[in-house]
């Protein structure tokens, strides 16, 4: 499928997508992923509250806690995938606060970290498919971090890897026009 553009963005932008084949030999060092967190680490958040809070698990025991953690549909094709992101958000400030803002605020975090990846070659594909009990279980996670996606980062690998019933999915998505999401 093939996207459109009226007006001219970011190289960046145009190149990222969510692919589920991964290289599995290529494997993710803390110089390919710290900087995602720092670039998502710069993100606006409302009153400068950075509710933003990352597990990297790049190393086998807590990838496998992540994997454990998957939805079966998820854990099908991210079996070769070198590294996770969990992305959580802290519900409250350190004044016992919540904020409507908090989601939007790290979701904002997550479009950083995806723009980033992409300017150094890699790709993510973010996951709503998970149990995030099982996150806070796995990782002992303190009371008022919750977990709202997980985000497997890697370089592309060959589609041919994944279970076939995804492959045929294995392009980016068309988006809708403009006009379609533009209300008057």
């Amino acid at each position: 499928m093939s996207r459109n553009y009226q007006y001219e963005v970011m190289e960046e932008i145009k190149k990222r997508w969510s692919p589920r084949a991964f290289d599995p030999n290529k494997p993710l060092v803390d110089e390919d992923i710290y900087p995602l967190i720092e670039a998502a680490n710069l993100a606006p958040s409302a009153f400068n509250s950075q509710p933003r809070r990352f597990i990297v698990a790049a190393d086998p025991e807590k990838r496998q806690k992540v994997f454990d953690a998957l939805f079966e549909g998820n854990q099908l094709w991210t079996k070769l995938v070198p590294a996770f992101i969990v992305i959580l958000v802290k519900a409250e400030d350190d004044e016992g606060r919540k904020s409507r803002w908090t989601e939007f605020d790290t979701g904002t975090s997550f479009g950083l970290l995806s723009l980033e990846a992409v300017r150094r070659g890699l790709h993510t594909h973010a996951m709503a498919g998970f149990s995030p009990d099982k996150i806070k279980q796995n990782f002992e996670l303190a009371d008022g971090l919750e977990p709202i996606a997980v985000v497997a980062v890697g370089y592309y690998g060959d589609k041919r890897d994944l279970p076939e019933k995804y492959q045929a999915m294995e392009q980016p998505n068309s988006r809708l026009a403009l006009s379609d999401i533009i209300v008057e």
